[in-house]
């Protein structure tokens, strides 16, 4: 949601995965045989236009020191 609010301006975004976090609302009941899987949640580094290159590195550079980087399953 992090990226919508600068995507309107056009400044551009880097998303990082980070981790999966619980898909599953404490009271509301899911049907049988109905398992919810963890929503991914991400990490966003915006810049200003055409820092497109600065912002990769300080993705990769989170992604390398933070060592959460969750792949997807």
């Amino acid at each position: 949601s992090g990226a919508a609010i600068a995507a309107k301006p056009g400044y551009p975004t880097v998303i990082v995965p980070f981790a999966f976090v619980p898909n599953a609302p404490p009271n509301q009941p899911f049907p049988d045989g109905f398992a919810a899987k963890p929503g991914p949640y991400g990490v966003s580094f915006t810049g200003v236009a055409c820092s497109e290159p600065r912002l990769i590195e300080l993705a990769y550079a989170f992604e390398q020191a933070s060592k959460r980087r969750a792949p997807p399953f």
